[in-house]
């Protein structure tokens, strides 16, 4: 950093606030000094807001993971004090000001950072490739296919028994050619020079779905049969209007239509919840086990799929309800609304 005397100070500046950080049980850094450039101004904006953020140049963990399984031996380093290393323009070195003074009974004194500093975006913006200056990129690419026997992504995309890992050559070593000359590798496909720009955006859009057991409707909470009816007609009513755009106009009353369908889904809920097992089998045509509470019952489903009383009451007079009365278990919270 540098010094600046007093009567060099320009008006327009940043100065930057830091502070020490002491670490005792450190073996390399015991001090490290922080600097804040995200602090506003008196206008509230700061040093970083005015900066543009470049993109990240490190390698991604995954890919620097399977660079290590190439080798036998691994060498890592680290460049010391690497942004320390980097000059600023000295045309911009003013928005990199701080205050200091050795002790209390020296006057505060203004400096300027010389080069970029830990705690800026700056430290972020080092362009890779040459993009700064405008040059342009090439790449030179040669596809092959490789068999899926001889890829080892493949043992990590279809996945492999806990037993079998520890013997998987092709994941630990890779395949056999990949140690030969170049004249043994699958065969080429396409080969040529094309610009990063141009390649295609293989990015594939993924929709997780989530099981969830939908709630029970609260049936107890209703002492009469019409008005649950009436409620469940609403709520289907709604819920058709919100899932498709229909043109059929609604009165503000509810139809006989409607409130008989919604005693058919409260008919069916209750159904399902204990007589699951049944339903499932006469849906595939079988009949209901030996075991079944409802056997005697002759249990049938009607063109609605409602569980029904089967029974020998065909020629009969009897209206259709009559012969096949719908089948409701005992404890089914619908049994117990009054009408």
């Amino acid at each position: 950093m540098s010094k600046v005397e007093t009567d060099k100070i320009e008006k327009t500046g940043y100065y930057i606030p830091h502070r020490a950080v002491i670490r005792e049980e450190s073996l390399t850094t015991k001090l490290r000094v922080v600097f804040d450039a995200s602090a506003p101004t008196s206008n509230g904006i700061s040093f970083n807001n005015i900066q543009m953020t470049g993109p990240t140049i490190q390698n991604e963990l995954f890919s620097i993971l399977l660079r290590f399984r190439q080798y036998q031996y691994v060498i890592a380093g680290d460049i010391a004090k690497m942004y320390r290393q980097i000059l600023v323009t000295p045309e911009q070195r003013h928005l990199q000001r701080i205050l200091w003074r050795e002790n209390n009974a020296t006057p505060i004194e203004t400096f300027e950072l010389n080069t970029v500093t830990y705690g800026t975006t700056a430290e972020h913006n080092q362009q890779s490739c040459g993009g700064s200056s405008g040059i342009e990129c090439t790449i030179h690419i040669t596809w092959r296919h490789v068999p899926s026997a001889e890829n080892p992504a493949d043992c990590l995309s279809r996945g492999l028994m806990p037993g079998c890992i520890k013997d998987a050559q092709l994941w630990w070593i890779g395949p056999e050619w990949l140690k030969q000359e170049e004249r043994f590798w699958p065969t080429k496909i396409n080969s040529g020079s094309i610009k990063d720009q141009d390649l295609p955006d293989t990015k594939k859009d993924i929709t997780t779905l989530h099981g969830q057991q939908a709630e029970r409707f609260p049936v107890e909470r209703f002492s009469k049969l019409h008005t649950l009816k009436r409620v469940v007609a609403w709520i289907i009513r709604f819920k058709t209007n919100c899932l498709q755009k229909s043109e059929e106009s609604y009165s503000k009353c509810l139809s006989p239509n409607e409130i008989h369908n919604a005693f058919k889904k409260l008919v069916k809920l209750s159904q399902a919840e204990y007589f699951e097992k049944e339903i499932k089998l006469l849906e595939r045509g079988a009949h209901v086990a030996k075991n079944s509470k409802i056997l005697n019952l002759n249990p049938i489903l009607d063109a609605d799929s409602l569980l029904r009383v089967g029974g020998r009451l065909e020629n009969s007079l009897l209206t259709s309800d009559a012969k096949h009365p719908l089948l409701i278990h005992q404890q089914a919270p619908s049994r117990t609304p009054n009408c």
